[in-house]
């Protein structure tokens, strides 16, 4: 599965539009047939499903093709919903936020822009770019970002500790992960300024929470466990050595009996700061912890990390006790601007919610076809088949579907000198006939018997027939292409020229040919002897159809292959040694020329036959 998201999404996104990209790769996409391709990028509603879902999107951007998706994802839209593991005050925070058009999104990207429909862009410790509720948190990490980590990286510790103060103010006010150090008086302080008691009560508190009745942070009491048995070494190893109190237990509250004893043993603890090895040694257990530490140990260079590592995860703790004084203003929590825009109720059943999605997909789809039956009402003047020629999208040939030509062939025909004639013939049979200055140029019979269309092109004095079946029975799909009928008739069509190997340089042709490819040269118009050169690439055009003639010629001569297989990469013409002495010239108007072409090589490579 492959999701496609973009600048409207929740949490981490694209700094682009959503559809910018994927109007560049769908192509490459779609030719992975096992790839589902699912859109979830400011999804709120069935109105951005139904776009998505049906492809129309694309022709909104200036696409000619619709470029559909398999299906889409519903996350900023659901953050709310009643199944939605967040707690209740963080999910009425979200219900109050009222979100943005898509059109205004650009507005949480200016610098001076604070907040815009209750959402935050911020960027994260790794760059990526974030969006976010509007809460108190979410401020601060903006304002840090514009202020420092915006800066050249060499220069933010320097001004981090220049702010150091106010730093650790706001962190302890208004951040989920508050700034570690503290004494027993409760001021704020360094880790080097701290106890090893101190130190030990700290993680008991972000351990257990503030009630300090239950453990509420696993992986806390394992660095708790951890700097407590470190602590017992420090202070008294002979005695630790010789009486074992300090074996390294992670059962829970065995931790704190452990604790206990060594208050007792070691009254050291209480007054003694930590050593600088153990300052280290107890910032490498934070860096090592297997989940983010709920605190922020130093201001160093890693002082970003410590502080978002991990952070749009923590939205979905339901235990606000793990949290500093269960404020829900200290959290960042992932927010889609434009999805935030349908949030208006909180703990709405998310089958409440899709099925809101579904009923607005029917009700889009049911006017879409009252449209089709509309317009269908307005064509009654026309026949089923031709209308199907005329407005099918799509024309299926073999276990595939192609763009509709026939449509195109009409337009293409259809013209201000032209006539169009539909009569009926003897037998029952349509024919639509399209005259240029009175000559038909194309012609389309419809049996209804059979429901058989036979596509006929004037081709200077030759024609070449085409056979489509008329489905009626399904209208998605009413045009078949009968393709081994007709690369028959195509092979058929070229192998007739045979019979017209020989040709004479005529000066109409020549002159037609001049004006259509713009040749202007004097050599090539019409001068006082008369004698007027043909150009090489005029005989390029004559000899092509020779040419397909042999490309599609099998091993033994017979021709068997359709054009859909044949691509005429290069054509060389090389003029031949003429007259006594040897001269060279290129032909000239009442020259009888005569062409013939055979195949001399044939290889196979990875990118299928080669002939030359």
């Amino acid at each position: 599965m492959l999701h496609w998201l973009g600048g409207r999404s929740g949490g981490r996104h694209g700094l682009g539009e959503f559809h910018t990209e994927i109007l560049a790769h769908y192509g490459e996409i779609r030719q992975h047939k096992n790839v589902v391709l699912v859109a979830g990028s400011g999804i709120g509603n069935g109105d951005d499903a139904a776009t998505l879902l049906s492809g129309n999107w694309a022709k909104d951007c200036g696409a000619r093709m619709v470029m559909p998706f398999d299906g889409v994802l519903l996350r900023s839209r659901v953050l709310a919903a009643a199944e939605s593991p967040v707690a209740s005050a963080l999910k009425q925070l979200v219900v109050s936020a009222a979100g943005v058009d898509p059109g205004d999104i650009e507005r949480l990207h200016v610098p001076d822009e604070q907040t815009a429909g209750g959402v935050l862009f911020i960027v994260d410790h790794t760059g990526a770019r974030l969006h976010v509720l509007a809460t108190r948190a979410a401020r601060l990490c903006r304002e840090l970002s514009d202020t420092v980590f915006q800066k050249p990286s060499d220069k933010h510790l320097a001004m981090l500790r220049a702010r150091k103060d106010e730093i650790i103010e706001r962190l302890n006010a208004d951040y989920m992960r508050p700034w570690f150090g503290r004494t027993a008086d409760g001021k704020p302080a360094e880790l080097r300024d701290m106890t090893y008691a101190e130190v030990i009560d700290r993680l008991l508190e972000f351990a257990r929470g503030p009630q300090g009745d239950r453990w509420v942070s696993e992986h806390v009491r394992v660095l708790l466990a951890r700097f407590a048995y470190r602590t017992a070494r420090r202070l008294h190893a002979s005695e630790v050595a010789e009486k074992g109190p300090a074996k390294l237990s992670f059962k829970h509250d065995i931790v704190l009996d452990e604790i206990a004893c060594y208050r007792r043993s070691f009254p050291l603890m209480h007054t003694q700061l930590l050593a600088t090895d153990d300052v280290d040694y107890f910032v490498d257990l934070c860096k090592r912890s297997e989940r983010p530490v709920p605190f922020v140990p130093v201001l160093d260079n890693d002082f970003s990390w410590y502080m978002m590592r991990g952070c749009l995860g923590q939205c979905a703790e339901t235990d606000l006790e793990a949290l500093v004084d269960g404020d829900v203003q200290r959290m960042l929590v992932p927010l889609g601007p434009v999805a935030a825009r349908e949030i208006r109720q909180m703990n709405e059943p998310v089958g409440e919610i899709l099925a809101g999605v579904v009923q607005r997909l029917v009700e889009l789809n049911s006017k879409e076809s009252s449209h089709a039956e509309s317009l269908s009402e307005q064509e009654t003047d026309s026949p089923d088949w031709l209308t199907a020629l005329h407005s099918s999208p799509y024309i299926v040939q073999g276990q595939r579907v192609v763009k509709n030509h026939i449509s195109r062939l009409l337009d293409c025909e259809s013209s201000d000198n032209s006539a169009t004639e539909l009569t009926t013939d003897e037998d029952g049979s349509q024919i639509l006939t399209v005259s240029q200055d009175g000559t038909p140029t194309l012609s389309v019979r419809y049996t209804q018997e059979d429901h058989l269309i036979e596509l006929t092109m004037y081709i200077g004095k030759r024609t070449l027939t085409q056979h489509y079946r008329f489905s009626p029975s399904t209208p998605w799909s009413p045009l078949h292409n009968q393709t081994e009928t007709n690369n028959a008739l195509i092979c058929a069509y070229y192998a007739a020229l045979q019979e017209a190997s020989k040709f004479t340089v005529a000066a109409d042709d020549v002159a037609q040919f001049c004006r259509q490819f713009g040749v202007d040269l004097p050599g090539y118009l019409p001068n006082t002897d008369g004698a007027v050169d043909a150009p090489l690439d005029y005989l390029c055009a004559k000899v092509a159809q020779q040419c397909a003639l042999a490309e599609m010629a099998t091993a033994d001569g017979e021709v068997g292959q359709g054009l859909s297989s044949v691509v005429l990469v290069s054509l060389d013409i090389e003029l031949a040694p003429h007259g006594t002495p040897i001269s060279y010239r290129l032909p000239r108007i009442g020259d009888v020329l005569e062409s013939s072409t055979s195949i001399t090589e044939m290889t196979q490579d990875d990118d299928g036959d080669k002939q030359v």
